[in-house]
């Protein structure tokens, strides 16, 4: 289970990479914070989906009925984190 969440955080880090692309104007950060925060999105998102499949109990290796919605998940839960994470930076920036 912990090798599938590393895997899922580098969804999220390719997921934020390839969604920075679609965000206009500048941005004032490098991008670590961005790809931290999509990372933990991929993470609670593939976590939080294979626990609803499989029960808390499932520990052991991955059964293949959750691994593909998981996956899928942790690609949503990482653009979802990140356009969160984007609105709250271009907000803030709007501001100062």
């Amino acid at each position: 289970m912990l090798l599938i969440g590393f895997v899922w955080c580098l969804i999220g880090v390719a997921a934020c990479i390839v969604s920075r692309s679609f965000v206009p104007g500048r941005w004032e950060d490098s991008g670590p914070v961005a790809m931290m925060v999509a990372s933990a999105g991929a993470f609670i998102g593939g976590t939080g989906t294979v626990i609803l499949m499989e029960g808390p109990n499932g520990y052991g290796p991955p059964a293949v009925a959750g691994t593909m919605p998981g996956i899928v998940a942790s690609i949503v839960g990482a653009v979802v984190a990140f356009g969160i994470y984007a609105a709250d930076a271009k907000r803030s920036a709007a501001a100062a």
